[in-house]
């Protein structure tokens, strides 16, 4: 799907697409991702002005970069790679999810259980 990377500002935000969920990643000024994030279509203009605001929410950059993709459990897997692989300062956990083995198949879980395991910094 389409990527798009703006000023990490309230004039860049609203020119960002809202029709999708996305994965967004806030950069430094060297461009190193300091905090990914995943938001579901219709709120991500609402969640990014979250990030400026001084408050609990506030994540310092320089630039925006959204990830468009159909779905939200495709913008959430694609989240949780994006933070294994550059481990962002300010995300606080990182969720790593691993699906069974065929080997580990049981009844109770089923053929495509998956398992999610939160290693916490």
């Amino acid at each position: 799907m389409g990527k798009k990377t703006v000023k990490f500002n309230k004039s860049g935000i609203v020119n960002l697409p809202n029709d999708k969920p996305v994965v967004y990643r806030i950069m430094s000024e060297s461009g190193k991702t300091v905090y990914t994030g995943v938001v579901n279509r219709g709120h991500v203009r609402d969640r990014l002005e979250e990030h400026l605001r001084r408050g609990k929410d506030r994540i310092p950059g320089t630039m925006v970069q959204i990830e468009q993709l159909d779905h939200i459990s495709q913008a959430r897997k694609r989240e949780s790679n994006i933070i294994a692989r550059t481990d962002p300062k300010y995300n606080k956990q990182r969720t790593v999810v691993s699906f069974f083995e065929p080997a580990s198949f049981s009844k109770a879980k089923g053929r495509n259980a998956v398992k999610k395991r939160t290693v916490k910094k």
